[in-house]
C-alpha cells in the first residue's frame, strides 16, 4: 500500500512538472503627437513609449484588467532623444473596454492608450502584433522623466501598441525544483523496488 501511495505522489509530481517559462517582454506604444519634454516643445513628432518587463510580473488586478508589474520605462521623442520615466510606469490591458497601452501607476493615470478589439483577450503575457486605433491619453498632464516633465497635448492619427517576447526564456526556479524532486522521488522508488 505504501508503495502505491509513493508511486501516486511521484506520478503527480512528474505530471505537474511541466516547466513554466518566465520571459522578458517589451511593450511599445507609438504615436505622432505634439507636446513637451522638459523645456523642449515638439510638434507632430514620432513619440515612442517603451516598457520592458517580465511575463512573471504580470498582475491581474480585476476582471479583465492586467498590468505588467515592475520594469523600466522610457519615452523617445524623434529629434529630442530618450528619457527614462522616474515613476511607476507599466503596460496595461483592459479587456472589458478594449484598450491597452502605457500608464503611470504613481499618479493612477494613463499616459497613452490605444483602443483596439485585440485587447479583448490580451493579458500582457504574449507577443501582440501592432494593434492600431484611436489614441487615448490624459492630455496636458505631466509625467516625470529624467529629462523633465513629459506632456502630450494632441495627436495626429492613431496610436499603435505592440508587445514582443524576447526569445531566451528561462524556466521558473519552482518548476525546475519540482522537476528535480519528481526525478529524485522516482529514483528512490526504483531503488526500493530493486531491494525487495
Amino acid at each position: 500500500m505504501k508503495r502505491i501511495a509513493m508511486l501516486i505522489v511521484a506520478a503527480a509530481l512528474w505530471s505537474g512538472a511541466t516547466p513554466l517559462f518566465a520571459a522578458s517582454i517589451t511593450y511599445t506604444e507609438v504615436v505622432t503627437a505634439t507636446g513637451t519634454l522638459g523645456l523642449s516643445n515638439f510638434t507632430n513628432a514620432l513619440v515612442t513609449l517603451v516598457v520592458s518587463g517580465n511575463t512573471n510580473n504580470v498582475v491581474n488586478v480585476g476582471p479583465g484588467l492586467f498590468r505588467s508589474g515592475a520594469g523600466s520605462a522610457t519615452v523617445n521623442i524623434s529629434g529630442l532623444g530618450t528619457a527614462n520615466f522616474t515613476s511607476d510606469v507599466q503596460a496595461v490591458s483592459n479587456q472589458l473596454n478594449l484598450v491597452g497601452g502605457i500608464a503611470d501607476f504613481t499618479s493612477g493615470l494613463g499616459i497613452l492608450l490605444t483602443s483596439n478589439p485585440a485587447f479583448a483577450t490580451y493579458a500582457l503575457q504574449t507577443s501582440l502584433a501592432a494593434a492600431s486605433g484611436p489614441a487615448l491619453a490624459n492630455t496636458s498632464t505631466s509625467f516625470s522623466t529624467t529629462a523633465g516633465n513629459f506632456t502630450l497635448n494632441s495627436f495626429s492619427g492613431n496610436s499603435t501598441f505592440s508587445a514582443t517576447l524576447l526569445t531566451s526564456s528561462v524556466p521558473e526556479p519552482a518548476s525546475v525544483t519540482m522537476l528535480l524532486a519528481s526525478i529524485v522521488g522516482l529514483s528512490i522508488l526504483h531503488l526500493r523496488r530493486k531491494r525487495i
